[in-house]
């Protein structure tokens, strides 16, 4: 299609476009209203993004010893979802006699390394590495393939990550290693063992809430069906126009909705600063992106964790931000041990553990709370804060 000139802008019917789309998501939201469909027990039990937890649940799967009776044949849809035909034939990885672990240790040289997922069967490894939600550590992958040349003849490097993305160069600069996703690999892989365990209710309907909570996670909730028929409704020569419009300007209305709430965000905190009694300043701010909106805070007097709060990018019907997270998270330095920042945030994690939280803290995160809607739990944010800083006051003048 030619480039959109003003002439057609003005002749394109763009709220007609929105209007069609937004009753495609209602009828896609009363299916899920009227069948439960909103009901994720993973959710609830807060595993969104504790990477730990998703590697548990993910080599139970792969496990052909799991309890969930498929012996290796989810294993099996595994590795053709990752690997072509050729490659399997050239690997001849022996599914039937697999091993899956997690968390295994894997040493190097003075490096006390884990690896997330380890497949073991016979001399051959397949280490899948899991970065949903962190960064890679110094050397990482390359540290892997050192321990699987020293321990095997014959390996595969897997390198899991939410959108599919390279690893660092320092990490995996060098090293042969194939990138999958959650959004990909994983759910299509999640959806074919769903078709295959038709026979074990049980398995099939937990397969059926993890793809759905990697959906929501990915950003792809919405069913399939309903999908396609926004890809139709979308699919002819003026809707393509509009929809192209759309997306040339959904981050500057994505900025406009971040701006608007900083500002309305700052009100707050002047309330805030005075009930917490602590002298901190912003240190991060940035655009409201593909990410979080952030805004960090160092303690005074507290030089391990800062505060971080952050707003999603959901929108309402209301065109307003409405998920707000709060986070006391290890402040992040390059030289610092593992087993210092574990010490830190487990010091902080049971400090803060009478204070109510609602998701689960991650690795990363001493204490995490999840405000929605933001308009209606202003009182509860500052209670939140005010409990939150009695503790860290208490703890500076230890």
């Amino acid at each position: 299609m030619s480039e959109i000139t003003e002439e057609d802008i003005l002749s394109f019917d763009v709220y007609g476009l929105l209007k069609e789309v937004k009753g495609i998501k209602a009828k896609n939201d009363a299916v899920l209203e009227a069948t439960g469909g909103r009901f994720n027990i993973f959710q609830i039990l807060g595993v969104n993004q504790h990477e730990t937890t998703h590697s548990k649940i993910i080599a139970s799967f792969l496990s052909p010893k799991g309890t969930h009776g498929m012996k290796e044949r989810f294993l099996e849809l595994f590795l053709a979802e990752c690997f072509s035909e050729e490659e399997l034939c050239d690997f001849n990885f022996d599914c039937k006699n697999a091993v899956v672990n997690t968390e295994s240790y894997a040493p190097t040289g003075e490096i006390q390394g884990r690896i997330d997922i380890l497949i073991s069967s016979g001399a051959k490894h397949i280490v899948i590495e899991n970065k949903l939600l962190a960064g890679d550590q110094s050397h990482q992958l390359k540290r892997y393939a050192e321990w699987s040349e020293n321990n095997s003849a014959d390996f595969k490097i897997l390198y899991l990550t939410k959108d599919g993305h390279e690893a660092s160069e320092q990490s995996g600069g060098g090293i042969e290693y194939k990138k999958i996703s959650y959004g990909k690999e994983i759910l299509n892989w999640i959806e074919n063992c769903c078709a295959e365990s038709a026979k074990f209710p049980l398995v099939r309907e937990t397969l059926v809430q993890y793809a759905n909570l990697i959906r929501h996670y990915t950003g792809e909730s919405m069913s399939a069906k309903a999908a396609n028929e926004i890809i139709n409704t979308i699919a002819n020569d003026e809707n393509i126009g509009i929809a192209r419009l759309i997306v040339k300007n959904y981050q500057n209305a994505k900025n406009k909705i971040a701006y608007e709430l900083l500002y309305e965000f700052g009100e707050f905190e002047k309330i805030a600063r005075k009930t917490f009694g602590l002298n901190y300043k912003r240190n991060e701010k940035g655009k409201l992106g593909s990410k979080d909106f952030i805004i960090r805070y160092d303690i005074e007097g507290i030089e391990d964790v800062r505060i971080a709060i952050l707003f999603g990018d959901s929108v309402t019907e209301k065109e307003k931000l409405i998920r707000l997270k709060i986070n006391l998270e290890f402040r992040d330095g390059k030289n610092t041990p593992e087993k210092e920042k574990t010490a830190a945030l487990e010091k902080y994690r049971t400090l803060l553990a009478d204070i109510p939280h609602q998701v689960n803290p991650s690795e990363y995160s001493a204490w995490r709370m999840q405000f929605e809607p933001w308009e209606t739990q202003k009182s509860e944010i500052v209670e939140c804060f005010d409990k939150m800083a009695i503790t860290l006051k208490n703890t500076r003048k230890e």
